[in-house]
């Protein structure tokens, strides 16, 4: 019940998970899409439908370059130091990951930023 899919005859294209924490936060994440089913509108619905099963606060862990995508659904930045405990460690250990990765692979790490919806 945390996970939405998107199928496409019968062929998984799509997930998103509201990752429910211990400390009561809840938190969108583990959003995929299909590489040649992006473009078609596909997380808008998985990130709708499980916002139109939630009340109250949802935050998401995202890449900077990506924040404005929210915006439609009434997310809007918050600093990290005002995230709940969960939400506040999942952005530390992405930012950690990420920026290993981009060192093996040669590239700059992605900045993540934290964002609410009320």
């Amino acid at each position: 019940h945390r996970f939405v899919v998107a199928s496409i005859g019968g062929e998984l294209v799509g997930a998103a998970q509201m990752r429910l924490h211990a400390d009561g936060s809840r938190e969108l994440g583990s959003l995929v899409v299909a590489p040649q089913h992006r473009g078609q509108g596909i997380a808008q619905h998985l990130i709708a439908q499980l916002l139109g099963e939630q009340h109250g606060t949802v935050h998401v862990v995202t890449p900077r370059a990506n924040a404005t995508h929210y915006e439609r659904w009434g997310f809007r930045t918050l600093a990290a130091r005002q995230a709940p405990r969960a939400v506040r460690h999942n952005y530390l250990l992405g930012q950690l990951i990420d920026s290993l990765m981009a060192l093996l692979r040669g590239r700059w790490p992605r900045r993540l930023t934290i964002l609410v919806r009320a």
